[in-house]
């Protein structure tokens, strides 16, 4: 996640007879290519009662390859873009780096209207983020 971050080492000697100090260095990258670096091009935010769905539509303004997404949101979602489901309910999603994010990576044409649904896994609810990419 992007943020700022402390960090605290504290450590004792093998005995355990007192502390030692140490300095740690700790360097930090931003994760960039398809998933992670393109900026949003379209996001939308909203709730999700048990059993409802969220439906969107979108016309690409340009064709190549697009990453639909829901990383940030409170709940286990499920992506249906275009008929190209996608359940990613695993924790770790390498979309997101973490949590129960689902996603849908597919080639657009530029002009054509995608039908976007949101749902909850089961009968998870909450609130949602979702956004489209380029990359």
């Amino acid at each position: 996640a992007i943020g700022s971050y402390s960090f605290s080492v504290r450590s004792t000697d093998s005995a355990g007879n007192g502390t030692t100090s140490a300095t740690v260095v700790i360097t930090v990258e931003q994760i960039s290519g398809p998933d992670y670096g393109a900026p949003v091009v379209w996001s939308r935010s909203g709730q999700i009662i048990s059993g409802g769905s969220a439906q969107y539509s979108w016309i690409a303004p340009s064709s190549g390859w697009v990453i639909f997404g829901t990383c940030g949101s409170g709940f286990d979602t499920t992506l249906d873009v275009a008929g190209t489901f996608n359940d990613d309910h695993r924790q770790g999603s390498g979309f997101c780096g973490y949590g129960l994010a689902s996603y849908v990576r597919l080639q657009v044409n530029s002009g054509v209207t995608y039908a976007i649904t949101l749902r909850g896994y089961g009968l998870s609810a909450g609130s949602y983020i979702i956004e489209i990419r380029y990359g």
